[in-house]
């Protein structure tokens, strides 16, 4: 029995032995220096300086490393790392050399973040890494060439960083490569051929650098090369025909260089795997070969922007799997006496086809009938500025997938077919400039879908159908340049939607209806010129406060223009010249703070010119000519900007700045007005300072007396001398209550809470006050609020989620406060939401990515912020946007996202005063609508991209400081509406083109590129060696 229990003791002693060594150690703390590959990864951490999400908040020595964030171990070995992958974490910092020391490393991964410096030259001791990616970065200097060392490399990208030099030689003894990458760097240099080492290659890509040179056409021995892409670059030379031994290729981009000569006929013999073709923006000439309708894979086929001339091949039609084809912009023409079209025939067989680009070409004839065959999948057709004559075919009603239609710009003729009426996706009709007659037919108003309508320029008669506001999308309507008889239509007023109205030169007549006030989303521009329309300008144009431009010139508008015309608040320019308007100039024009234009010429206004005039900070033009005013003008201000011109045919004016050519006024009676005018000042002084002490004393007490007015629907208190703060008791007043407008005062104060209990606020204006404090939460329990401005007052915190329950939302005016934090995401469950200007705050964090789900969204402001980051690509979700995207002065960084280019109806961009780098993307030139493109004062390099030439409604464009290189090309002086150009302090060089608008530029355009020459006199540059 005893020896049992000894037995049971020394078993006992023996497993606390085990334990003591086995379990004991494992308790106690993990410690680096124990295993070879910690001390590499905390080496690496202590390079970064950034980790504003805490990814790397766990790598300490409390947690064993295997499982830190971003890292794999080998399954077998034991602490030994296999993996580092550590992508899109933000992180900022500068890569350890000591990382090499990870000897079974076989993928390092650190794309999407900010690490900056060189790549560590020690990373060619990697020898079992498999697949390093550090794409979308800031490194700099040369490609290590011990990267070499690298055996195992299969994956190699290095994309987006700022990389310099040329591709160094030992890159073509990594045989094992399979995918290549160095996509938007500073490479230079050219293609090297030893690159054709890299026979396993399947992706090769080198697009957005500056690579000169031919293509080297050792480039064919790449045998399982799938994807080449080498556009935005300098190449030049022919495409060599030897690509066409790559007979693995799908993809072939070689878009926007400089390539000459024919495309090569092998292209379409030997490579029929082809997928994709993009060989857009070069200088390619000669046909387009008969062979490519071999590839009978190819989906995608872009030859557009060349010089390929001659007939389109009827032979394209056996591509039955082609989606797109781009032949825009060349020289190409149609059938042998370009009179038939007939190659449109043809491509009804190609029945997957969605998108055909055959604008700004040379095809001449009529169009066929069996236009209405194509593919029913074809969503976007554009022939716009050819020569194409004749009536459009009845068929077109069968293409029932059209979502845009551009034949703008051609000699079309004919009535309008009714059968536009079918189509009920078109949401873009474009059939201006033009010779179309007769009437608008009411089948228009049946496309449902209808976002622009344009007419303009043709020869079109009878009234305009009332049907037209059938479609609620409309947005655009352009009828201007027809002859157009009748009405406005009042039914016109129930377009909601519309952002702009060009019913110019025409021959309508009577009365504007009074309810154009309902045309509350008007914002770009109402035009009525040139017509017979008469009476009075209605008062209800005041309503229209988002709206940017009027122009209501030569008709036969009598009276006074109404006083409501200063809450026309957005208003930039303003034109009632030649009618015969009388009275004085309205005091309520100096409301309007952001008016550039003023013309009220040829009409009988009498009285004096204001003084307000002068003070009004951005208006540029101002005509006043061959009206009945009188008195002196004034020197100071804005005056001084303005001649003879703003002022003549006024015989009773004096005064002014010589310039003006005024005769001097009289100084006897200008002694006895100011004797009169100074007995006037003191009374307003003494009458003012009673009133103004009143206002103190009373402290807005007005405001608790009308809680008694139960039934007070609108408040517009606008415009007074009115302080203090507002009572608690605000939140008291009429349930019925729907419109408040207390803006510009004094009033001063936090918003009450209790504002919440305003239950049917429609319309909220406080703009312009000193209110300061939080935004109130309560705000969010208005839930039929559709416009809220709190602009420029000392509002302080940040914007809260509540703001997001207020769903009928429609504009959100937040600008110039102190407001801090980031964007809620909240906001984005606003289904009405058209309007958000947050500038001029403190917000920060990165670009509020939510925002890009608000489908509705016009107009987006978040300028003058301390925005940082990245702009996400979902930029490009943004379908609606159409008035103006400002981003500017903030501090976003890297690249402009290539889907910038889907905003197709914007017409204003601005992201200048950032850190943005990298190429202009060429998708700009798909943003067809702009009017004003603003890039300035960023870091942006390449050249100015020639895809920029398709926007032709470009007013403004503004590239100066950034780093631009190349030539300035010859199209900015064919953009006919182009009158101001900006491209100063850049690296351009070459000569600068003196034809079309480059007249209208001077030095200030051009000064700080030292390597540029020509152009006219004023322009200040060096004459150009011969």
């Amino acid at each position: 029995m005893r020896l049992d229990q000894m037995r049971v003791m020394a078993t006992v002693m023996l497993c606390f032995f085990f334990v003591s060594v086995t379990v004991v150690p494992s308790r106690s703390a993990f410690v680096c220096e124990n295993y070879i590959d910690c001390q590499p990864l905390l080496g690496f951490k202590k390079g970064i300086i950034s980790d504003p999400d805490g990814h790397l908040r766990a790598w300490n020595e409390a947690n064993p490393f295997c499982n830190w964030t971003g890292i794999t171990c080998h399954q077998r070995l034991q602490n030994r790392v296999v993996a580092l992958q550590l992508d899109d974490m933000r992180l900022q910092g500068s890569l350890s050399p000591f990382l090499s020391n990870l000897s079974l490393l076989n993928k390092l991964s650190l794309h999407t973040n900010s690490f900056y410096g060189e790549i560590p030259s020690s990373f060619g001791e990697l020898s079992e890494l498999v697949h390093l990616n550090l794409s979308e970065n800031k490194f700099r200097g040369n490609i290590p060439a011990s990267l070499q060392g690298c055996r195992s490399l299969e994956f190699l990208d290095l994309s987006n960083n700022n990389l310099s030099g040329v591709i160094p030689e030992e890159l073509g003894l990594m045989k094992n490569l399979t995918y290549l990458a160095l996509v938007e760097n500073r490479l230079m240099g050219s293609i090297p051929s030893f690159l054709s080492n890299l026979t396993e290659l399947t992706r090769l890509e080198l697009s957005f650098n500056y690579f000169r040179g031919k293509i080297p056409p050792e480039v064919g021995a790449l045998k399982k090369l799938e994807i080449l892409y080498f556009h935005v670059n300098y190449l030049e030379g022919s495409i060599p025909s030897a690509l066409s031994n790559c007979t693995a290729l799908r993809e072939i981009s070689l878009i926007d260089n400089r390539l000459s000569g024919e495309i090569p006929l092998e292209m379409g013999s030997k490579l029929q795997n082809l997928q994709r073709v993009y060989l857009s923006i070069n200088n390619l000439s000669g046909k387009i070969p008969v062979t490519l309708s071999n590839l009978s894979q190819l989906i995608l086929l872009d030859l557009s922007s060349n010089k390929l001339e001659g007939e389109v091949p009827a032979e394209l039609g056996m591509l039955k799997n082609l989606e797109n084809l781009y032949l825009h912009s060349n020289d190409l023409v149609s059938g042998s006496d370009n009179s038939s079209l007939g190659f449109l025939t043809a491509l009804t067989n190609c029945s997957h086809l969605q998108k055909l680009h055959l604008g700004s070409c040379l095809f001449a004839g009529k169009l066929p009938d069996s236009l209405g065959h194509l593919s029913k999948e074809l969503y976007y057709f554009n022939l716009l500025n050819n020569l194409i004559k004749g009536k459009i075919p009845e068929s077109i009603g069968n293409l029932s997938g059209l979502v845009t239609l551009e034949l703008w710009y051609n000699f079309l003729e004919g009535n309008l077919p009714s059968t536009f009426g079918k189509l009920g996706q078109l949401q873009r009709l474009n059939l201006g400039k033009n010779r179309l007659y007769g009437e608008i037919p009411d089948e228009i108003g049946k496309m449902a879908n209808l976002g622009l309508l344009n007419l303009s320029d043709n020869l079109i008669s009878g009234s305009i159908p009332p049907s037209l506001c059938d479609s609620p999308p409309l947005r655009y309507l352009y009828l201007s340049y027809n002859r157009l008889s009748g009405n406005i239509p009042t039914e016109l007023t129930q377009c909601s939607l519309l952002l702009l109205l060009d019913l110019s030169h025409n021959r309508l007549q009577g009365r504007v209806p009074s309810q154009i006030g309902l045309l509350s989303n008007l914002a770009l521009s109402l035009n009525l010129s040139n017509n017979n329309l008469d009476g009075q300008i209605p008062e209800t144009i005041g309503k229209l406060v988002q709206l940017e431009a009027i122009d209501l010139s030569k008709n036969n508008f009598s009276g006074v223009v109404p006083s409501s015309i200063g809450g026309c608040i957005s208003l930039e320019y303003l034109n009632f010249s030649s009618n015969m308007l009388q009275g004085p100039l309205p005091e309520s024009l100096k409301q309007i703070t952001y008016l550039k234009s003023l013309d009220l010429s040829y009409n009988q206004f009498n009285g004096t010119i204001p003084a307000w005039i002068g003070v009004m900070k951005v208006i540029t033009t101002l005509n006043l000519s061959y009206n009945r005013l009188s008195g002196e003008v004034l020197k100071t201000g804005r005056f001084g900007n303005f001649s003879s011109s703003s002022f003549m045919g006024n015989v009773g004016l004096c005064g002014g700045s010589s310039q003006m050519g005024l005769h001097p006024c009289d100084v006897q009676h200008k002694k006895h007005k100011i004797n009169k005018k100074a007995l006037f000042v003191v009374l307003v002084v003494i009458l003012g300072s009673f009133f103004l002490l009143v206002a103190i004393v009373i402290r807005l007490f007005f405001l608790t007396a009308l809680t008694n007015c139960s039934r007070l629907k609108k408040l517009h208190l606008a415009s007074c001398l009115f302080a203090g703060k507002l009572p608690d008791s605000f939140g008291d007043m009429s349930k019925e209550l729907y419109y408040l407008n207390i803006r510009d005062n004094s009033i001063k104060g936090r918003i009450p809470e209790s504002i919440g209990n305003l239950s049917g606020l429609v319309d909220i204006d406080l703009w312009y006050n000193f209110f300061d404090g939080q935004l109130p939460a309560a705000l969010g329990k208005l839930e039929s609020l559709q416009r809220l401005s709190l602009g420029k007052n000392r509002l302080r915190g940040e914007i809260p989620d509540d703001m997001g329950k207020m769903t009928n939302l429609g504009l959100l005016d937040l600008n110039t406060n102190f407001l801090t934090g980031s964007v809620p995401s909240s906001l984005c469950n606003l289904p009405q939401f058209r309007y958000l200007y947050l500038s001029h705050n403190r917000l920060s964090g990165d670009f509020p990515i939510e925002l890009t789900q608000c489908s509705l969204l016009m107009l987006l402001d978040l300028s003058y912020n301390r925005f940082r980051g990245f702009l996400p690509p979902q930029i490009g979700s943004f379908s609606n946007l159409a008035l103006s995207l400002n981003l500017s002065n903030n501090n976003f960084e890297g690249r402009i996202p290539e889907t910038i280019g889907k905003l197709v109806s914007l017409e204003s961009i601005d992201l200048s005063k950032n850190n943005f780098s990298g190429v202009i993307p060429s998708s700009i030139g798909s943003c067809i609508a702009l009017l004003y493109l603003n890039f300035s004062n960023n870091m942006l390099r390449g050249p100015i991209p020639e895809s920029m030439k398709r926007i032709t409604d470009l007013e403004v464009l503004d590239l100066n400081r950034n780093q631009l290189n190349g030539t300035i090309p010859s199209w900015i002086g064919h953009n006919r509406m182009l009158r101001s150009l900006n491209v100063s302090y850049n690296r351009l060089s070459g000569q600068v083109p003196n034809n079309g608008n480059f007249s209208l530029f001077n030095r200030s355009s051009f000064v700080g590129n030292v390597g540029l020459c020509g152009g006219s006199s004023k322009m200040g540059l060096p004459s150009c060696e011969i």
